[in-house]
């Protein structure tokens, strides 16, 4: 139950910080992209040259945070299909189940009577 929590919790993380990252690289061409024929190309460098320096800072910390965040979420994912699997391969119970105690429980190791 613990690590399901723990899953849920840093997936909702992963998306506060994703979310953000993904806004400012579509914001930025949504809102230039349909416009940009009526600039000249010195005002539109200074756009551009004023975006990236408002946004530097801020993207130098929330980019690797989002991409570390991420890795993580994709390691819990594959721990859990991973230790997921083993348990449907091997019919083990899952730890809680309300029949993890259940005698009609029969490890495939046992020889069948």
């Amino acid at each position: 139950m613990g690590s399901c929590i723990t899953f849920k919790v840093v997936h909702f993380i992963t998306i506060l910080l994703v979310v953000p990252v993904v806004g400012v690289f579509w914001g930025s061409w949504l809102g230039l992209s349909r416009s940009i024929t009526s600039f000249s190309a010195e005002t539109f460098l200074n756009i551009g040259h004023a975006m990236i320096a408002n946004l530097a800072l801020v993207m130098s910390i929330l980019m690797p945070l989002a991409v570390l965040s991420t890795a993580v979420v994709l390691f819990l994912m594959y721990r859990q299909r991973a230790s997921r699997l083993l348990r449907d391969t091997y019919r083990i119970p899952a730890p809680g189940d309300r029949d993890s105690h259940n005698s009609s429980y029969r490890s495939p190791y046992r020889q069948s009577d």
